[in-house]
């Protein structure tokens, strides 16, 4: 799809989100909207691996990593300051 047909995809999706109530809604909820039911093939095929994936490990007992742990991680890996 050349980017001109995106454009064009993107505009009519907002606006028929606009039109069904999505008015309240920014510019970037609705191109993340749009991108999500938009995503390339392969794009969605590793994304519903990955969930795939996560379900059978909850499925076999792992826990994950609580949130704040994890975004603990994250701002040391990235030397991001814990503003909270």
């Amino acid at each position: 799809m050349t980017i001109q047909e995106q454009l064009e995809n993107l505009h009519q999706y907002a606006s028929r989100q606009i039109d069904v109530g999505g008015a309240h809604l920014s510019m970037d909820e609705l191109y993340d909207l749009w991108r999500l039911e938009n995503l390339p093939a392969e794009e969605l095929a590793q994304s519903v691996g990955a969930i795939r994936e996560a379900l059978s490990d909850m499925e076999a007992g792992d826990q994950g990593l609580p949130m704040e742990d994890h975004l603990a991680r994250l701002r040391a890996k990235y030397n991001i300051p814990d503003v909270a």
